[in-house]
């Protein structure tokens, strides 16, 4: 989800709970205290339940990237793991998702903070149209990249001190081949342990 500010987060479990086709049927843990927090109500559980997840991801590779990971989950008789960023404008936050099949169709997703480290200084970033947006930022690492360069950087080492970036969400060629997708179809392969 890209809409709660991370700065929420804390050391709680948020989970939901999905049906086959991909729609909330139940959300839990600290989950309606996160959104509260973010300034989001609107995606309290209530709220959510029978909308599909991508109704809630910014960026055409960033749902490729879930849709692929969850397809996983579900032909996995173990848990499926995947480590990303949700960064704060203070702090940069590694989080975990975790999902695991529960009942016949039931998929259980969850997001847990594994650590935090603080920024040297806040670091914004905002989802814009695509003719508005001058960076790429990769919804996995956090790394950010001028639309017409190569180069995926730190957020704070690309930006100044007091700036927001404007931004398209999508998944940079190292995220990308550290999962296994590839352009032609997304293939998920769960992350060594």
């Amino acid at each position: 989800m890209t809409e709660v500010d991370a700065s929420t987060l804390d050391a709680a479990e948020i989970w939901y709970l999905l049906d086959g086709d991909d729609r909330i049927v139940d959300v839990g843990g600290a989950w309606d205290e996160v959104a509260a927090k973010g300034g989001a109500p609107h995606l309290a559980g209530e709220q959510l339940l029978g909308s599909s997840i991508y109704n809630h991801v910014a960026g055409h590779f960033t749902k490729k990237f879930l849709r692929a990971f969850l397809a996983q989950a579900r032909l996995s008789d173990e848990l499926t793991r995947q480590a990303y960023r949700c960064d704060s404008p203070a702090a940069k936050r590694l989080m975990e998702m975790r999902a695991v099949v529960e009942g016949l169709d039931r998929l259980r997703v969850s997001h847990v903070m594994l650590g935090e480290r603080a920024l040297p200084f806040a670091v914004h970033v905002r989802e814009a149209p695509r003719a508005q947006a001058r960076r790429l930022r990769c919804s996995s690492c956090n790394r950010l990249r001028l639309k017409d360069g190569q180069v995926w950087m730190e957020p704070e080492e690309c930006l100044a001190a007091g700036e927001t970036a404007l931004v398209m969400h999508t998944i940079c060629p190292d995220c990308r081949m550290q999962v296994g997708m590839r352009r032609q179809g997304a293939i998920f392969f769960p992350a060594q342990r």
